[in-house]
């Protein structure tokens, strides 16, 4: 740790260190370091005019601010070049969470938690390249810092892209103590991470997988086993899948995946071969959820000789635990030797403290496992320094154990009851105060039943059991025997040798059987195996082999019958039942249908009487059934048919009003009340009981019929009760004596029996109680007016006037007046006058309507009484009318004749438009590729949308007139439309690598890279210079390679002359007898080798790990190069991403990387979100002007759906939709009628 290698030269000193290198010249002035030029994070070594930044484990760069974190497969570079707002979490348990701290003024300080919110969080994530912002902040619970506080009352909108451009009080201004530092959690997901959802186990639920920045699902077609398995081991159940199933429930995420396709050998899913990312035919109800099985508690036995196990490090950890042998390469700190064979052959896990910051966590972490009993979980650990961190041991986030102190270079063991249930176990080592803090655990047992061992109060001895040996003999330390290992078992050599606590275990491989000791073959065929019924069992040394049978098709261990009704490959009717059977299939006709199931004809229930309709319901044949309906009177089901009593309601039956209703089976009667008659449906009409002499009135009373029954009353001029029989009767009542009459004072009184008579006086008429003058002239043959005159009544006499169109006296004669002829009458001057005797009339002439006396022309166009054809227009004239054809019709204009403009050529359409004749018109359609009225038409663009042109990915759309190419871009080739596929350069001698480099095939383009012996950009390689055949050293000197030249550097005994030419230093005429160490020639890049005389090169690569990604070694040096999608820095050590949008970016779908800037679009079908430079949405394609489509438009995510109206289908284009002429296919039309074709419509009759 920190060991450097100083090699000397007059000119050069080369600094190496495990982290970095750095050239430095030899000076006596200030120290550089003196201006802080290193990261924090880094130790700065240094002289007048160069420093070195001595990196600590996990970062590296020219000032160590890169930092390196392991997620899983994805390489995270968090670029922490300090300046001005420079920020970084410390003090987390992990890379992404800690305490915030911000750099300012050349110091580093906090931030206070007032008003800090969710907003500004996210802020921080983003600076530090998390890609889905925060998950979490709060308090800071971790060691006080000493330094400034920068920052309170953070305010940010969300949106910025550093910390400091937030608004805040000021810089230093606050009223806070370091007990309110704010602590921030980011998240940080990889490109195809998974994760259980939407169930509450640890082991099951529906599969949701992480891809451009959104969580989606997997659709569960062609999903096996092997996928389960897959999607299992990535979740960290080593033990693979129990089962998997489509995950029914709603979502409403993108459906990322399916068809998938693994092999079974791949660490993530996202590696299995698939239809590709969103390519799928599926929805949400076939969702794939999976059931992983729980390890045993075994999983957790490691001595860690062959590895970890199935001991794992948790994605997001940055710091992990090291496997080793023999001591720690730190000082007084760290175990000796391991626990499990007690010396410096064996292997145990450890941490490495050195350079890491107090509060480091390293984690190590088991698989899930379940356990249904107690068992006990044993392990060793060492602690061994003077500032040694705790040691925690959690199990599903519960402590279960913690210790903490130096306990010096010894081994001890712990053990812990673990309950019954599910659980994973998480070691976790807290990093010291310094590096004197290595802190190891061997040895990991897990065994069924509670730990043996139990603690007395204040001492305990130890005793190794059988099975067992100690080093020490006091039991401290004992190391079960492995018999297994050792060969000193007695397991058969078709047996399995499993080495437990103390003893071991002998089972035999499957496909043989015994007790482990002697194993004999197992016929399989003979006794169980997992062939299918329907499979042939062939037996093998230890395993069996399944063939299916003929007519069945599978593995073997699962043979299926071919369906030929799955496969739809039957000849059974529509109205039958397909039967698969062995080889073969049968049709049988379906309930209501008779047949061979080949042909299956309905069934007439209702004649053949098999039917089971109520008596009191009719039968109705329908297709493969009949219907029961129950008869008027009856209601149910038609199979139980009830009685309707129609009496209960009032609008079920007709009863007349005054009658009364009586149900009836099936009907009901109506009964007339009493005082009515009639049938009581019709009518109930009241008896008149007065004028059926069914009263009984008095003789001097009279009978009042009334509604139903009758009343008495005694006669005018009588008087009693009115009923006889009762002892009263009506008696005469002498009226005129009595003075009780009320005859008029123009009449005499005269009493009668029973009334009196009222007689009216001469010139007088009536019934003498009223008594009215006689008008004479009412009755002819009371006057003696002659005709044609009026009567004019006095009192007792008349007079006669002749009446208005007669002259006279009105007596003896009335002649009629003439009024036509004396110009006497009003009538129209468009009217005839006709006299009439006493009067006359008015007769409007022909064309004329009115009485008369008012004549109006008739408009026979608007009272439609014309003979017009209906495309002609009718124009009134003055007693008549005359019809003109419509424009777009010829003829007399009573017959009219559509005129084709199309055929004609008098349209107007536009040159690229269509010409389509309608009735009395025509329609313009632009031509596909044009857009307009299809008078105009203009060239649609459908390169400047995506969603209007069907060109291909890697290809560019060019616009021409009323269309489009798809032009694949360089580097692809393919005619654009359908795909462009990428052009391997390197096979197709296209590119123009050097001879000596190798040709490396990227997406559209390609890189070189110089092969072995040779350097260079790959364009031009050099051959790397070697001390073979360039050796002019002779024996005073040795050959060296340095900067691709070679040297003589002198042995030991001589020394150089350091100013001569480099001509001269390639051969050893300028070595010179001496013991001057200072003057001889040392080169960078070599050591002294185990003679003590030579120089050796020094592999950098393997010994200094000094370039970010690929090392190669050359003699004397090393040269560095980058993967694909990196290019290596200006300091040739480093890689940068070339193109950062292939390592996480901020856009929802396409990211573009153009002049150092990210630039987000959309795939096509989608478009950004107004006010946002990353989110897409979906483009509404129905929406646009002019539409995609002809008529109807139904938008779809991503895209959108043509259809054509009713009576329209689409033409050859596939895109215009053309009119049906239901007249020539299909109509209806009457043959009676005649057919005539509407657009869009059925035949009309016409």
């Amino acid at each position: 740790m920190g060991k450097n290698i100083w090699l000397l030269c007059s000119i050069v000193l080369l600094i190496i260190s495990e982290s970095q290198f750095v050239l430095l010249v030899l000076s006596s002035s200030n120290n550089t370091c003196n201006s802080n030029p290193c990261s924090s994070y880094a130790t700065c070594i240094g002289n007048s005019s160069h420093y070195l930044c001595q990196c600590p484990q996990g970062y590296n760069g020219d000032f160590c601010e890169f930092v390196h974190s392991f997620n899983t497969q994805i390489l995270f570079i968090n670029r922490l070049q300090v300046g001005e707002g420079t920020i970084r979490l410390v003090g987390g348990q992990y890379a992404d969470s800690g305490r915030l701290e911000i750099y300012h003024n050349n110091m580093w300080g906090t931030v206070c938690s007032d008003y800090f919110e969710k907003a500004d969080a996210n802020v921080v994530c983003r600076q530090l390249d998390f890609n889905l912002g925060a998950a979490n902040y709060g308090n800071y619970h971790g060691s006080s810092s000493t330094g400034p506080i920068w920052l309170s009352n953070l305010h940010c909108k969300g949106n910025e892209m550093y910390l400091k451009e937030c608004r805040h009080n000021g810089w230093g201004v606050h009223n806070c103590g370091h007990d309110k530092d704010i602590s921030v959690t980011c998240r940080f997901v990889f490109d195809g991470e998974i994760r259980f959802v939407d169930d509450r186990s640890l082991n099951s639920g529906r599969i949701k997988i992480y891809h451009n920045n959104v969580w989606g699902t997997v659709c569960g077609y062609a999903f096996d086993m092997t996928d389960a398995n897959v999607a299992c081991r990535q979740l960290g159940f080593n033990s693979g899948a129990s089962n998997y199933s489509n995950y029914y429930g709603s979502s409403t995420s993108r459906i990322w995946l399916s068809g998938l396709r693994c092999r079974g050998n791949e660490t993530y899913l996202r590696d299995c071969p698939h239809n590709g990312w969103n390519v799928h035919n599926c929805n949400h109800s076939g969702d794939i959820g999976v059931t992983c099985r729980n390890a045993g508690i075994d999983s957790l036995n490691c001595t860690f000789e062959s590895g970890f196990c199935n001991w794992k490090h948790p994605n997001e950890t940055t710091f992990q635990w090291t496997r080793r042998r023999g001591q720690t390469t730190s000082w007084l700190t760290g175990p000796s030797f391991d626990h499990t064979y007690g010396n410096i052959s064996g292997y145990y896990i450890h941490t490495e403290a050195s350079d890491m910051p107090k509060g480091t966590k390293f984690i190590i972490e088991s698989p899930v496992i379940y356990s249904d009993s107690v068992f006990c979980l044993s392990f060793w650990y060492n602690r061994n320094g003077i500032t040694i961190g705790p040691l925690i041991v959690d199990d599903l986030s519960k402590r279960i154990y913690n210790t903490s102190g130096n306990s010096g270079d010894v081994w001890y063991l712990v053990q812990l009851n673990i309950p019954s249930g599910i659980h994973k176990i998480r070691f976790v080592g807290v990093q010291g105060s310094s590096p004197k803090g290595d802190m190891a655990i061997d040895d990991i047992a897990a065994l069924p039943g509670r730990c043996n061992c139990v603690n007395s109060l204040g001492v305990y001895s130890c005793q190794c059991k059988t099975g067992y040996t100690g080093y020490t003999g006091d039991g401290i330390t004992c190391t079960d025997n492995n018999e297994c290992s050792s060969g000193t078992h007695s397991c058969s050599v078709n047996a399995d040798c499993y080495n437990n606590n103390g003893s071991y275990t002998c089972i035999c491989r499957t496909g043989y059987s015994g007790n482990g000791f002697t194993c004999q073959d197992v016929n399989e065929c003979s006794t169980t195996n997992q062939c299918d019924s329907n499979a042939n069992c062939n037996n093998t040394a230890g395993s069996y082999t399944c063939q299916c049978n003929n007519g069945y098709v599978g593995d073997g261990r699962t043979c299926n019958d071919v369906d030929e009704c799955l496969s739809e490959v039957d000849r059974c009717s529509i109205h039958a039942y397909c039967n698969n059977t062995i080889g073969s299939y049968t049709c049988q006709c379906n309930i209501g249908f008779s047949g061979n199931g080949i042909s299956c004809n309905d069934i007439n229930e209702c004649t053949t009487e098999t039917y089971s309709c109520s008596i009191y319901a009719n039968c109705n044949n329908t297709i493969g059934s009949y219907m029961c309906t129950c008869n008027n009177g009856y209601k149910g089901n038609g199979i139980t048919c009830q009685d309707i009593d129609e009496c209960i309601t009032n609008n079920l039956n007709m009863c007349s009003n005054n009658s009364n209703c009586v149900n009836t089976n099936g009907s009901y009667d109506c009964l007339c009340n009493t005082g009515f008659s009639g049938n009581g449906l019709i009518s109930c009409t009241d008896i008149d009981e007065c004028s059926n002499n069914l009263d009984n009135c008095h003789t001097n009373a009279q009978c009042i019929n009334s509604v139903g029954s009758y009343t008495c009353q005694c006669n005018n001029g009588y008087v009693g009760d009115g009923f006889s029989g009762n002892g009263i009767s009506c008696n005469d009542i002498n009226e005129c004596i009595s003075e009780t009459y009320n005859c008029s004072i123009y009449a005499n009184c005269n009493n009668t029996i029973g009334s009196y008579m009222c007689t009216c006086n001469n010139g007088y008429k009536g019934n003498g109680i009223a008594c009215q003058d006689i008008d004479e002239c009412i009755t002819n043959n009371l006057n003696m007016c002659s005709n044609n005159s009026s009567c004019v009544n006095t009192n007792g006499s008349y007079d006669c006037l002749c009446n208005t169109g007669f002259s006279g006296n009105g007596l003896i004669s009335c002649t009629d007046i003439d009024e036509c002829s004396n110009n006497l009458d009003n009538c129209h001057t468009n009217a005839q006058c006709i006299n009439s005797v006493g009067s006359y009339t008015c007769q409007c002439n022909n064309g004329y309507v009115g009485d008369g006396r008012t004549c109006n022309d008739v408009d026979e166009c608007l009272s439609e009484v014309h003979r017009c054809s209906i495309h002609a227009y009718c124009n009134n004239t003055i007693g008549s009318y005359t019809c003109q054809c419509n424009i777009g019709f010829s003829g007399n204009g009573i017959s009219c004749n559509d005129i084709n403009e199309c055929t004609t050529e008098t349209y107007s359409c536009s040159i690229y438009a269509n010409c389509n004749n309608t009735i009395g018109s025509y329609m313009c359609t632009c031509n596909n590729g044009y857009k307009g009225n299809g008078i105009t038409c203009q060239d649609i663009d459908e390169c400047i949308t995506n969603n209007v042109n069907m060109c291909s990915n890697n290809s560019n759309c060019v616009n021409t007139n009323g269309s489009y190419d798809c032009l694949c871009n360089t580097g692809f080739s393919g005619n654009g439309l359908i795909s462009c596929t990428d052009i391997d350069e390197c096979s197709n001698n296209l590119d123009n690598c050097h001879t000596n480099a190798q040709c490396i095939n990227t997406l559209g383009s390609f890189r070189c890279r110089c092969k072995s012996g040779y350097y260079g950009n790959g364009i031009s390689c050099t051959p790397i210079v070697t001390c073979y055949g360039n050796n002019n050293c002779d024996t005073k000197a040795s050959c060296l390679i340095y900067n691709n030249n070679y040297y003589c550097s002198c042995k030991i005994g001589y020394y150089s002359n350091s100013v001569l030419s480099e001509t001269r230093l390639q051969s050893d005429t300028h070595c010179q007898r001496g013991d001057i160490f200072n003057g001889s020639l040392k080169l960078a890049g070599y050591e002294l080798g185990s003679d003590k005389l030579t120089c050796v090169d020094i592999n950098e690569c393997q010994r200094f790990r000094p370039c970010d990604q690929v090392c190669i070694n050359i003699e004397g040096s090393f040269t560095c190069e980058c993967e694909q999608g990196f290019e290596l820095n200006s300091n040739n050590l480093t890689c940068s991403v070339s193109d950062p949008c292939d390592f996480g970016h901020n856009c929802s779908q396409i990211c573009t990387y153009i002049n150092g800037s990210e630039i987000c679009s959309c795939t096509k079908g989608y478009a950004l979100t107004y006010g946002s430079q990353t989110e897409c949405e979906d483009v509404d394609e129905c929406s646009l002007n002019p539409s995609p489509c002809n008529q109807l438009c139904t938008n779809n995510d991503g895209s959108c759906t043509c259809s054509c109206m009713n009576g329209y289908r689409f033409g050859s284009d596939g895109w215009t939709c053309d009119d049906i002429n239901e007249c020539l296919e299909n109509n209806t039309c009457s043959q009676d009628a005649n057919r005539t074709n509407a657009h869009g419509s059925y035949c009309v009759s016409a």
